[in-house]
């Protein structure tokens, strides 16, 4: 048995990442969040464009004309939140750059 398998290593990242049930679930929530930004973006361009915006489960929870702003939001409505959720600017003009 290697160093990263023994039984303590698993207790000790069973630890400090938590019920393997609950990080499943957050990351479903990510992954919601995660396609609205890749697949929805034309609706979001509508609905909140030059904005930050903070998504959650696939939701847009606050959105800010600052980053700031946004965060101060987000902290005034679910301050636990923020460990959870994705944010982006979403750009009317963004431009696409060939590396």
């Amino acid at each position: 048995m290697t160093a990263a398998a023994t039984p303590e290593r698993a207790g000790e990242l069973l630890r400090l990442l938590g019920d393997p049930a609950q990080v499943v679930a957050e990351l479903k929530q990510v992954r919601q969040s995660a396609e609205i930004l890749s697949s929805d973006q034309p609706r979001l361009i509508d609905e909140h464009p030059q904005k930050w915006v903070a998504l959650h489960a696939g939701t847009v929870i606050a959105e800010g004309d600052t980053l700031a702003e946004l965060l101060a939001t987000v902290d005034a409505t679910n301050p636990e939140s923020r460990s959870h959720i994705l944010v982006r600017f979403i750009d009317r003009h963004q431009q696409t750059l060939i590396l």
